[in-house]
């Protein structure tokens, strides 16, 4: 049996008539001026509902134009249709439209096709009351409908608040009969939510990570501080040589801090497993020395050691170049991973005699560090190889190769070091090269590739690489004259030699 339509009275309506205004504040007219309807709202359900133009068309531009169209007669009801929604929930917008409020009551029962009305015939205030109103009423179950309901309606408050309660809870969601529906009809939201999810579980990790580094930061910045108060005062038990610290000292602001360091540069003095490279303590006291020269704005009266030797070096290298393939400057990323501008120089023979320029604040750093050489193991690794040079051909500049066949033949090396030789698998010998100077133009393939003839080629990855200062080994994977060049070359450089880097060829 269908149910006949529903018949709304004009009395339900007058008591919330109101003065009408146009949108200078002019009062047009009054309910008790105009207690007549004029126009008639039908619903989905055959339901009509009186209503007052001045009201509608004064709270509604998409209301006010419908009502100014053209009608067949005269005399005849404006009539609006609002279809698509229960009546009810058209009898509850008309009267938020009359009141210019929005009972809880009411925004519990039709608090959705209130949004898609106000949304629909631009009621822009009744759309904000929705918007917070359907905020409190969110729940795991209602949320997927709603947020395609903010979608259609463009509601970006109310679209948040639905995404975050869905990436909170989403097993919860995806298991609701919504988020089954979206699955298979709306695949493009379904994305758009997977998306934010994943972007706001990215943005917490990037939060946390940034938290984490602000804290870093913090310590950081309260070691150097520490750093310079205890080598320029001294604290309880370390100092300069030149202040005299006293057990009896009270001690300083940031304690804790300064006690970790003072047991850090005692045993940074005292070590000697850090001659090898082999202590973690000694590099972290040496990575907070580097750090404090990189951000030391007083090198010229700073105590802090090696502070104002790393600075005059970094300036050095920025300022000036001496015109040698090792002296390449390295890249900021390089920088940034060995940690020092030391690193970035040749620094061969002994101070004041080297043999490369620009090693003076390096030779004032060592002149510092000689006593600690008594503990060095010295590589004694040149007693075990004799070497023969060639000679170039005095009239040309270039290599003799008639005579050094004749040389290789009567000494029988095993190695020849090019150069470049036709000849070393005819004596037995490996033919290896060196091209650290020229492994950018071998890269580019503006040189020829020596692989092709060499058995281990070398090169080092600062000078034409602009990397770290090392070197790298190429061998042929392949046996050469029956001999496993991995193992061998392996094994020399680790555990034998241990300092250089090494790649497959």
């Amino acid at each position: 049996m269908e149910k006949s339509p529903k018949v709304y009275a004009e009395e339900d309506l007058y008591a919330l008539l109101r003065p009408v205004t146009n949108k200078k504040g002019m009062t047009l007219r009054s309910s008790i001026e105009s207690p007549i309807c004029d126009v008639r709202i039908i619903t989905s359900g055959g339901s009509t509902i009186p209503a007052h133009s001045s009201v509608l068309g004064s709270v509604s531009t998409v209301l006010e134009k419908i009502l100014d169209r053209p009608r067949k007669h005269q005399y005849a009801d404006k009539i609006v249709p609002i279809l698509g929604v229960p009546c009810d929930s058209v009898f509850a917008f008309v009267r938020c439209l009359y009141s210019s409020r929005c009972t809880e009551e009411e925004m519990n029962k039709y608090g959705i096709h209130l949004l898609a009305l106000s949304h629909v015939y631009r009621v822009p205030k009744l759309k904000q009351r929705c918007s917070k109103g359907l905020i409190k009423e969110l729940t795991i179950e209602n949320v997927i409908d709603v947020l395609q309901l903010t979608k259609l309606c463009d509601v970006p408050d109310l679209y948040v608040k639905c995404m975050k309660l869905v990436s909170e809870n989403f097993k919860a969601v995806e298991a609701t009969d919504g988020w089954k529906f979206l699955q298979v009809h709306d695949p493009s939201l379904e994305l758009e939510i997977l998306q934010f999810i994943d972007e706001a579980e990215s943005k917490q990790k990037r939060m946390s990570k940034k938290i984490e580094e602000g804290s870093l930061y913090l310590e950081l910045s309260e070691a150097m501080e520490c750093l310079e108060h205890i080598f320029t005062e001294g604290c309880t038990s370390v100092g300069p040589c030149d202040v005299e610290v006293t057990k009896n000292k009270e001690p300083c602001k940031k304690f804790c801090t300064c006690q970790g360091l003072q047991v850090l540069i005692r045993h940074f003095v005292q070590c000697k497993k850090r001659v090898n490279g082999g202590c973690s303590r000694c590099k972290r006291m040496w990575q907070l020395l580097q750090l404090h020269s990189s951000v030391c704005d007083n090198s010229d009266l700073c105590r802090v050691p090696l502070c104002r030797y790393l600075i005059s070096e970094k300036n050095r290298q920025f300022n000036s170049l001496e015109l040698i393939a090792s002296e390449n400057f390295t890249s900021r990323a390089v920088m940034e991973a060995v940690g020092s501008c030391l690193t970035n120089k040749y620094s061969e023979g002994l101070s004041g005699k080297r043999y490369y320029g620009g090693n003076e604040y390096i030779d004032e750093l060592e002149t510092l560090c000689q006593q600690r050489d008594l503990f060095i193991r010295v590589s004694g690794t040149s007693i075990y190889f004799e070497s023969m040079p060639y000679r170039l051909d005095e009239s040309t500049g270039l290599i003799d190769y008639d005579m050094l066949e004749k040389t290789a033949t009567l000494f029988r090396p095993k190695l020849i070091i090019v150069g470049a030789s036709a000849y070393p698998h005819s004596v037995g010998a490996f033919l290896m090269m060196g091209m650290a100077h020229i492994s950018g133009l071998v890269t580019a393939s503006v040189l020829a590739d020596p692989f092709e003839y060499c058995d281990v080629v070398t090169t080092t990855t600062h000078k034409s690489l602009r990397g770290p200062r090392g070197g790298m080994i190429f061998f042929k994977k392949d046996p050469v004259l029956w001999v496993d060049m991995e193992c061998t070359i392996n094994n020399a450089v680790f555990p034998g030699l241990q300092y250089w880097n090494w790649i497959w060829r």
